[in-house]
Formats: C-alpha cells, sequence, structure tokens
C-alpha cells in the first residue's frame, strides 16, 4: 500500500491522485483497474 497518497478529503487530492496514477495508466496501455478504499477509523 503506497503511503504517500493524498488525503482523500484534501482538497485538489483526486487530481494529485490522479497525476500520480497517470504514468502506470500510461505504462499499461490503459489497461488499468484501481480500486479505493478508506479504513474505518
Amino acid at each position: 500500500m503506497p503511503r504517500n497518497l493524498p488525503e482523500p478529503n484534501r482538497p485538489g487530492g483526486a487530481r494529485q491522485l490522479a497525476r500520480m496514477m497517470k504514468p502506470l495508466i500510461g505504462a499499461n496501455n490503459g489497461l488499468c483497474f484501481f480500486l479505493c478504499s478508506v479504513p474505518r477509523t
């Protein structure tokens, strides 16, 4: 599990996550599936 992901409720977090995932998506020619969930505390 990556430790440097943005907090889910952080402003701009979704955009930052998309920028982080773009190289992985490109390396897989767009064939990927990302499942994002937040552990309950």
